[in-house]
């Protein structure tokens, strides 16, 4: 039995990730067991191994099928609506050039191409010849400009054609993306660890989006102009997935962090913000507060939903949450419940008196409880 094993670039954290994502959902399609799938996150690469190469014998069939149905026709309205210009014609284009490439083989072996040398062998980055440009959206932080001392000149980041199809691929099957006007918030979850191919499927199923329940609820918040904090962001897409998703990130034992940046997609075309947050944190301290009390997604839901909650104080109690989830600190606890009150309190002093009754239902002494628990 023949091994598969192939590498990520190392180009960065995100599109390494996205470029991760896209590999699996591929060989997700190619029905390959996934328990014969080995992903190791390390240093911001993944190495992926699949125990029997002869489970991907379809693979370029299959890639080429993906290539059409999601590049070369018309595109999904998330990514039309997820991306500027430039990077849907970039990745249309680097989907025409990989479906040339394809169909020019007689045979087709991703691990060549995806060699742990990739960078060098296809004469990748800022002083590399490459395809195409890394856009934003695929990679989250390169600019145009290349900066050294005494140096500043145009020389954007440039990548394969492969590169750019399996980020732009990855994007489409995992990336969560809220909209406010024409600015994009992007979601994506990576790791540091090693994990089966059987514990990142819930993240890759299509009925149920991982980050979709989230970005509806982030949505709701910012129409209701919500301000928070991108730990905010990161705590309420966490909390908002899916329990199999939840239970993975629980018993794998790996290390596993969110990144979150946002790209004006309008006539600005300007990065406003990338960071990279662990979620470890969070996951600790939602078990230790679930533990004695069970209706915290409610209640962060609760806060962020509607316009009165929000105007009157939800937002400020939700970034709290989620600096004490971070931190874990009594006095976060204690700042956390006082907020909690005040807002229920200017409630009812307005006379929403639904809203005051919804709310109040939350606040409960089972949340001090687990506000202790997750502090010891």
């Amino acid at each position: 039995m023949e091994k598969f094993e192939i590498y990520t670039p190392g180009h960065n954290a995100l599109t390494d990730t996205l470029i991760m994502w896209g590999l699996c959902s591929l060989f997700r399609e190619c029905d390959c067991d996934p328990e014969d799938i080995t992903i190791v996150g390390e240093h911001d690469r993944y190495r992926i191994t699949v125990a029997d190469a002869f489970q991907l014998e379809g693979l370029k069939d299959v890639l080429l099928d993906c290539l059409e149905d999601k590049f070369l026709g018309v595109l999904d309205s998330k990514l039309t609506d997820a991306w500027d210009r430039n990077t849907i014609n970039g990745v249309k284009q680097a989907a025409e050039a990989v479906t040339r490439l394809l169909e020019s083989k007689t045979s087709f072996d991703l691990s060549k191409i995806f060699s742990d040398d990739h960078i060098y062998q296809y004469d990748e980055g800022r002083r590399g010849k490459g395809f195409k440009t890394l856009y934003v959206p695929l990679s989250g932080i390169y600019g145009k400009f290349l900066t050294e001392e005494h140096i500043y000149k145009e020389a954007p980041y440039k990548v394969c054609p492969y590169c750019l199809v399996f980020s732009a691929l990855g994007f489409s099957v995992s990336v969560g993306v809220v909209r406010k006007k024409t600015l994009r918030t992007y979601i994506a979850v990576g790791f540091n660890g090693e994990l089966t191919g059987r514990m990142l499927e819930p993240f890759l199923f299509e009925e149920k989006l991982w980050y979709q329940d989230g970005v509806n609820l982030l949505e709701r918040a910012f129409r209701a102009n919500a301000s928070l904090t991108t730990l905010s962001v990161a705590f309420t897409t966490f909390l908002s997935m899916p329990d199999a998703c939840l239970e993975n990130i629980r018993e794998s034992g790996s290390s596993w962090y969110t990144l979150i940046y946002s790209y004006d997609v309008g006539m600005t075309k300007r990065l406003t913000g990338f960071d990279r947050i662990d979620i470890t944190p969070f996951k600790d301290a939602i078990i230790a507060i679930e533990s004695h009390y069970d209706l915290l997604r409610g209640l962060v839901s609760s806060l962020l939903s509607s316009r009165e909650v929000v105007d009157h104080g939800g937002d400020t109690v939700v970034n709290l949450l989620s600096d004490f989830a971070l931190n874990r600190k009594l006095i976060n606890a204690f700042n956390s419940l006082r907020a909690l009150r005040s807002v229920i309190g200017r409630l009812q002093s307005s006379k929403h008196e639904e809203t005051y009754n919804r709310l109040s239902s939350y606040l409960s002494h089972r949340l001090g409880l687990g506000f202790i628990a997750a502090c010891d």
